[in-house]
């Protein structure tokens, strides 16, 4: 590659941060999770839940941010009960993704020991919801 071709190159957005990385924006505080489809934004709950802090986070220039693609919420930690506060739906979280599970399915598996981390209704649907599993 000659000097001159690589002065041609065009100008554009910094490559995409490695997977998990959390980043945000000086002007917007929303903090996300780099995944390989793009940013999944963060809730307050899951934050929490997941033990992250925010040292952990980087602050990236807003057009690299507004450059990545928006998913769907990061889900909570691997295993973990989700429902909303109202709702009566209980979500089993499994492969990034929340299930809707059914009683018998509940009580069957033994999930029933477990904690449920109650999250805001509204906020259900931003999660990557998965098919449901039933007995």
């Amino acid at each position: 590659v000659t000097a001159s071709a690589v002065v041609n190159i065009p100008l554009g957005s910094s490559s995409h941060p490695s997977e998990g990385i959390l980043v945000k924006s000086k002007d917007d505080p929303t903090v996300y999770s780099i995944s390989k489809a793009g940013k999944l934004p963060i809730s307050k709950i899951v934050f929490d839940s997941l033990g992250l802090r925010f040292d952990q986070v980087i602050t990236v220039s807003d057009s690299d941010l507004k450059s990545w693609l928006t998913g769907k919420f990061l889900s909570p930690r691997e295993g973990t009960l989700v429902r909303g506060y109202v709702g009566t739906t209980v979500y089993w979280s499994v492969d990034g993704e929340l299930h809707p599970i059914n009683s018998v399915f509940y009580q069957s598996k033994g999930l029933n020991v477990f904690p449920i981390l109650l999250v805001p209704d509204e906020d259900i649907a931003s999660f990557q919801i998965g098919l449901a599993f039933v007995v």
